[in-house]
């Protein structure tokens, strides 16, 4: 369950930015559409628990982000919370394996190979595992990314942007993916995108509008 009410952020001197309510329930798979610079990103960095609200709630699987901090934080959204970031962030100098371990060690679980590769197996790139992430075609690198994310089974999983740089096929396919891991967790699924190619791939929509 994801749900955000009343938040409000602020970045440095800037004037505060009043973010959307949003509640979804286990299993509920959403678009957050608009264009660059509506807010999406900082809507899924507040869901995430990278950004701390000035005022309002922030629930994941019944827990307020805002009343946790530092180590349990970090914990919690590691075994919570699957991100896939516009810039995959996967860690060169570690085989696509070691990425997935390293996000279970990050979140105080137990390292577990078997899981990590059967995470890789469901996105069909078990064959890259002892790869390192400079030799996987943009395609392979994202699935790995989305693997990693869905490696500790997290409650919500959330994507920003995962298909702007992608062809029209493999966007699709990225889209297929995340749903179909989101439905494997019976997580929550929120995407945040302004790729007009994924308007009506997920019937949920939240429209965040015009740039301010």
């Amino acid at each position: 369950m994801l749900a955000i009410d009343a938040v409000e952020v602020r970045y440095a001197a800037s004037p505060k930015i009043k973010l959307p309510s949003v509640k979804l329930a286990a299993g509920e798979h959403c678009l957050l559409l608009g264009p660059s610079g509506c807010g999406k990103t900082t809507l899924l960095h507040v869901a995430a628990g990278l950004l701390k609200p000035e005022s309002g709630s922030v629930r994941v699987a019944d827990t307020d982000l805002t009343s946790i901090a530092g180590t349990a934080l970090d914990r919690f959204r590691g075994r919570n919370i699957g991100i896939v970031f516009q810039r995959l962030h996967l860690i060169p100098s570690l085989t696509i394996l070691q990425n997935l371990t390293a996000a279970q060690y990050c979140a105080g679980l137990p390292i577990d190979p078997a899981a990590a590769r059967a995470a890789l197996a469901r996105l069909g790139i078990e064959n890259k595992a002892d790869r390192f992430p400079a030799q996987l075609s943009q395609g392979q690198a994202q699935r790995a990314s989305i693997a990693r994310a869905i490696v500790n089974g997290p409650q919500l999983i959330l994507a920003d942007e995962p298909t702007s740089a992608l062809d029209d096929a493999n966007a699709m396919l990225v889209l297929d993916l995340l749903v179909q891991q989101a439905q494997a967790c019976n997580a929550v699924l929120l995407i945040a995108t302004h790729d007009a190619r994924t308007k009506y791939a997920i019937d949920l929509r939240i429209d965040l509008g015009a740039a301010s």
